[in-house]
């Protein structure tokens, strides 16, 4: 699949493991949550950075990678729908508010960690919000 995200170069959201599928032509995040994520920087003007790019973290890890960090057993970001993301336009709170606004399944404030999680897990009436 091509990449369509002009906002977003693959090497920032996919993990090492990702970017060895995408070389191959399978894209290991969701097209839909990717369309989110471009949406919300679209709406929101200020550039978003996927937190921990740095160390390899990005938006899709595999279960390996997922595993190594000390991820969640069923992380979404193996599933290929979640972002940590950080702006460095906005507090962590006002992204955090932003991203509920937006309309995201799930967002979290890491407020320590000064990221906020953001997937596209299925919603009821509300998204699911956390603080940590």
């Amino acid at each position: 699949m091509k990449w369509r995200w002009p906002d977003f170069a693959p090497h920032e959201v996919l993990s090492p493991d990702g970017m060895e599928q995408h070389k191959r032509g399978n894209l290991m995040v969701q097209p839909s949550a990717m369309d989110s994520l471009q949406s919300f920087r679209q709406k929101l003007r200020f550039p978003i950075l996927i937190n921990f790019a740095h160390l390899k973290r990005r938006g899709y890890r595999s279960p390996q990678e997922n595993m190594a960090i000390g991820g969640a057993m069923f992380s979404r970001h193996v599933q290929g729908i979640a972002f940590d993301i950080t702006c460095q336009d906005l507090t962590t709170e006002e992204l955090f508010h932003a991203a509920i606004q937006h309309g995201f399944g799930g967002v979290g404030l890491y407020r320590e960690q000064n990221f906020v999680h953001v997937d596209t897990r299925a919603k009821g009436v509300e998204p699911i919000t956390w603080i940590k």
